[in-house]
């Protein structure tokens, strides 16, 4: 019993520093960087500064009651929401930008990122244990996880970031069902993938069926 106890402990203290490491390794590089708060820089650019920034100030105004849930004047000269809604607004995360006014919303954007890359590898650690007992060595895998070329290329996607966070979940949770075990894992977290974002959440669930 005591060597279990210890064993949890240590991959428990693993799991935690590879939540943490993630996050000072954002904030470190935020740093150096002089990204918001610590510059004038922002990682708001492409797609993220015409469209998306403009997408998710509306679900912040819509959620404090300001806009129509269902029916924006503002698009081409009036259409439904709920479309727009369901794929770049539905993550959790983006409740947090209920805490920032319009004017900090670069802030907000790198919060939203720096905690998705955190859950990255801290599930990533939680793959890991499941196959192996972590060790110290095991954070120079969930580190480069959270900071992958697919980070690099589409951090400024945050609703893409979702399918990349829960990746480690949803072939944890298919590893189970193949030795046998109950499904619910896979089932939650390809759920949740896909109700955050059907795009990325389905190239999810078909890279992990390709592997098998």
């Amino acid at each position: 019993m005591g060597v279990k106890l210890e064993k949890r402990s240590k991959n428990t203290m693993i799991m935690a520093l590879s939540f943490v490491c993630t996050m000072l390794m954002c904030l470190i590089l935020a740093v150096l960087a002089g990204l918001a708060p610590f510059g004038d820089n922002t990682l708001v650019i492409s797609d993220s500064a015409s469209q998306y920034t403009s997408f998710w100030s509306y679900l912040r105004a819509m959620l404090k009651g300001e806009q129509d849930p269902f029916y924006a004047l503002e698009m081409t000269m009036g259409n439904n929401v709920v479309g727009l809604i369901g794929y770049y607004c539905i993550s959790p995360f983006n409740l947090l930008f209920l805490l920032f006014p319009v004017s900090k919303m670069p802030l907000a954007i790198h919060l939203i990122l720096m905690l998705k890359l955190c859950f990255g590898s801290l599930f990533m650690s939680l793959f890991f244990k499941n196959s192996h007992e972590l060790s110290i060595k095991s954070l120079i895998f969930t580190t480069a996880y959270a900071f992958c070329g697919y980070i690099l290329s589409y951090s400024w996607c945050l609703m893409w970031l979702d399918g990349f966070m829960l990746l480690p979940l949803i072939a944890l949770g298919l590893k189970q069902i193949s030795n046998g075990k109950k499904p619910w894992l896979y089932i939650f977290s390809l759920g949740v993938a896909i109700i955050c974002n059907y795009y990325t959440g389905l190239c999810s669930a078909y890279s992990q069926f390709s592997i098998l």
